[in-house]
């Protein structure tokens, strides 16, 4: 099978572009199901996905040839010097899964790459096990509002961010944040890590959080994990909940409605997230069909339904959470 890789000009769309990074020699055999999903509820943003040229041959042909999403080759990609430069000093574990942490963490300086590349603003990234239930387009005006020029993403505690959905505002948070993991990759082991020290020091300079639980939950329940863990900044897991009314999901209802990683341990709906800042176990669920018919998820308490905008599917069974 021939391949060409080509960039669409990106000057013609008005819509926000959604940006999946994928590194290594295989796509998942879920991403096809990611993809779907995203575009689902996005029909008018462009769709790209970035991966290693030989790991497309995965893919169903008749799903490239749809035009859902554009392919966009690393190796097409011009390193930026501070890519260079995390290559060169980069000692992060490449034993490991076929070099995860490595790859997990190398997307973020393909992704700038690709916006220094494209000159790409308003960028929305989410992790390839990650099911998209809303319209970027919809929420842009909240991040245009509340994150110019940083980069916002879910956390469930202090210690992590889960980069299951980002938005990037333009090139320059990215920057600095490609460049603070420059320095400091000798010190900090993986990307949920290097994300939270980030955060620690350039809070709402460069990096701001996304609403992961909303007030009313706050009122009666104190933010602890099952670890006995607990923030000294509550109101930040659940900021601008007012204005996008509804909640990101960094992992741990994902776990709680589909269960984990199957590499990790028994995988069944029902774990709760020993990390985690709530209970996810104190909601119910249930999916409700919007507008068009799609079915989105969304979590109940005291007879309040909160929309959940995405759910990372951490036991890789995407199937189950199609809209």
């Amino acid at each position: 099978m021939k391949w060409v890789f080509f960039f669409l000009p990106l000057v013609l769309f008005c819509a926000p572009p959604i940006v999946f990074v994928q590194l290594g020699p295989r796509l998942p055999d879920y991403m096809s199901t990611a993809l779907e999903q995203a575009r689902l509820f996005n029909p008018d943003s462009p769709i790209y996905l970035i991966g290693n040229r030989n790991a497309f041959r995965t893919l169903p042909r008749a799903f490239v040839s749809s035009g859902k999403v554009n392919l966009v080759a690393v190796e097409t990609l011009g390193k930026q010097r501070i890519h260079q430069q995390f290559i060169a000093r980069s000692r992060l574990d490449r034993t490991y899964r076929e070099g995860f942490w490595t790859y997990t963490t190398q997307r973020f300086f393909y992704l700038a790459d690709f916006m220094h590349q494209n000159g790409l603003s308003d960028v929305f990234h989410l992790e390839s096990d990650v099911m998209l239930y809303a319209n970027i387009g919809e929420l842009l005006p909240h991040c245009q509002a509340h994150y110019a020029n940083m980069i916002a993403v879910p956390s469930d505690c202090d210690a992590r961010c889960i980069a299951s959905f980002i938005y990037v505002a333009n090139v320059t948070p990215l920057d600095a944040f490609l460049q603070f993991v420059t320095d400091k990759v000798r010190d900090i082991d993986n990307d949920m890590h290097f994300l939270a020290h980030f955060r620690h020091r350039y809070f709402q300079v460069y990096i701001d959080h996304f609403p992961v639980i909303f007030p009313d939950y706050a009122k009666d329940h104190a933010l602890i994990s099952r670890f006995g863990d607990v923030t000294a900044t509550p109101e930040r897991y659940m900021s601008y909940f007012d204005d996008f009314q509804a909640v990101f999901d960094a992992a741990a209802i994902g776990q709680y409605l589909g269960g984990i990683d199957p590499r990790n341990g028994e995988s069944v709906p029902g774990f709760v997230n020993e990390s985690t800042l709530f209970n996810v176990a104190d909601f119910q669920y249930e999916w409700i069909a919007d507008e068009k018919g799609r079915k989105v998820p969304h979590m109940i308490y005291q007879g309040q339904k909160i929309k959940i905008n995405n759910l990372h599917i951490h036991s890789k069974r995407l199937d189950a959470f199609k809209s």
